[in-house]
């Protein structure tokens, strides 16, 4: 799964293999049909489930649709509130997790630092500064054409 550039559709693709990405996932879901993120709890295949291995549980969640809903098996935990408290923000809403609202604070924090820098008289250019190409040049074939003794 992913964001479109225009950050208005999820494109999605179906994998056999959890190591698989899919270059150009075929399916999508704009922003405007999803109607909301479905925890673990939620989802009819784990209410329905009789036994899931220690943990499986934990790691579904699903996106209701105005006309389905889709579940998703994140790879891991952490993945899993990745996924949905992203998703959240992306749908306008808050994180859950603590970790991901002090994550997404600190970055608000800083972004306004910047934009507020030229009020403190600091100005920054419109432009990034040209890079150097015969000064990195030379720092890659130092780094690669050196041996270090350690």
């Amino acid at each position: 799964m992913k964001v479109d550039l225009q950050q208005q559709c999820l494109l999605y693709g179906f994998i056999s293999n959890p190591t698989e990405v899919p270059s150009n996932p075929p399916n999508t879901i704009k922003k405007s049909d999803i109607r909301g993120i479905l925890g673990s709890n939620d989802c009819p295949s784990v209410s329905k489930a009789k036994k899931f291995e220690e943990g499986d549980p934990k790691r579904v969640f699903g996106i209701q649709l105005v006309d389905r809903e889709i579940e998703v098996l994140a790879l891991s935990s952490e993945s899993f509130f990745n996924w949905t408290d992203g998703l959240r923000v992306w749908l306008g809403g808050q994180p859950q997790e603590k970790e991901n609202r002090d994550e997404l604070k600190s970055l608000t924090d800083m972004f306004i630092a910047v934009r507020f820098l030229h009020l403190t008289g600091i100005t920054l250019p419109d432009e990034p500064p040209p890079v150097r190409t015969h000064l990195y040049a030379t720092i890659v074939r130092f780094f690669t054409h050196s041996v270090f003794l350690l």
